[in-house]
């Protein structure tokens, strides 16, 4: 970085891409607040050089939002991500991916920083327009549907989040097969569910199918096949 600023200057391409990679790797080590300066200095450089409106300066606040959540600034990253979700609004309008994109990402913030009725609105839009957008068997919309349910389960909204996770699950073994990893983890999200819900006569047949078909198919010794046997052997002892 040092060297591309030197040569090329701040807001060189290069520069800003090398500052990004800096940012990034800061952030997957845990040093939070170096990766908020560089993404904060990115931001900035980014948008002196291709103009305010510009995908790429979008991009870049979005990436200090997301810098900020992770960092432990639930405020700042929130503000931020709504001014993101506004900008694709106003720019792209809001049937466009990075529109609903932003907004899901709004809603993670939300949730991360357990403002659930405010995640819960946000994930329900979300997966309003993904079906409307992409319709009911894209990958997005069977993303967008499995965090609305999280976020009913997280909130005891137990009966929504039921509900969305038996819409998860059938959608993904429609489309991807019962050895998919999505639907693997949609059936184990389903007994957790029911499981919280104190449904333990629905729980047990979930995670022996999960057991059963993780064996199968992704082999006995694959994390998602070792927590699966944990939790049939937990449920059982209940």
């Amino acid at each position: 970085l040092a060297d591309a600023e030197r040569l090329l200057g701040a807001r060189h391409e290069d520069t800003l891409a090398t500052r990004e990679s800096l940012a990034a790797a800061f952030l997957a080590h845990g040093q939070s607040k170096e990766a908020i300066e560089h993404y904060k200095r990115f931001a900035a450089d980014t948008e002196a050089a291709a103009g305010r409106d510009h995908p790429d300066t979008i991009a870049a606040r979005a990436s200090l939002a997301s810098a900020y959540r992770r960092g432990g600034k639930p405020k700042d990253a929130i503000t931020l991500h709504q001014r993101v979700l506004a900008d694709h609004e106003r720019i792209a309008g809001p049937d466009h991916p990075d529109t609903i994109t932003a907004r899901a990402d709004l809603a993670f913030a939300y949730r991360s920083a357990g403002q659930l009725r405010e995640a819960i609105a946000a994930y329900e839009r979300t997966l309003a327009d993904r079906e409307r957008v992409h319709g009911r068997d894209h990958a997005d919309t069977r993303s967008a549907r499995a965090h609305l349910a999280a976020a009913y389960q997280r909130a005891g909204r137990l009966g929504d989040a039921i509900y969305h996770f038996e819409q998860a699950l059938a959608d993904s073994e429609q489309m991807l097969g019962p050895g998919d990893l999505e639907t693997l983890t949609a059936r184990s999200s389903l007994a957790a569910a029911h499981f919280a819900a104190g449904r333990r006569a629905e729980v047990i047949p979930l995670l022996q199918r999960t057991l059963a078909d993780s064996e199968r198919y992704l082999g006995p010794d694959h994390p998602l096949t070792a927590a699966a046997r944990d939790n049939l052997q937990a449920a059982s002892r209940n």
